[in-house]
């Protein structure tokens, strides 16, 4: 099953945030406008991983 968040903060830029169970952290595909993160990460993880690839990509 796929989970999709809503986070207001990448509403403006289109992007989603989808939990899946993935070998890495989490990853950013431009051409989707998709955040990819791993489900199995506790929530504050998640919440790390996020700002991370949100700084390095420069998104939102």
């Amino acid at each position: 099953m796929i989970k999709t968040l809503k986070d207001t903060n990448f509403a403006t830029n289109g992007i989603e945030i989808v939990l899946l169970d993935l070998k890495s952290e989490g990853c950013y595909i431009p051409s989707l406008k998709t955040i990819f993160i791993n489900e199995r990460l506790n929530q504050a993880k998640q919440k790390e991983i996020i700002k991370s690839i949100k700084e390095r990509e420069r998104i939102g």
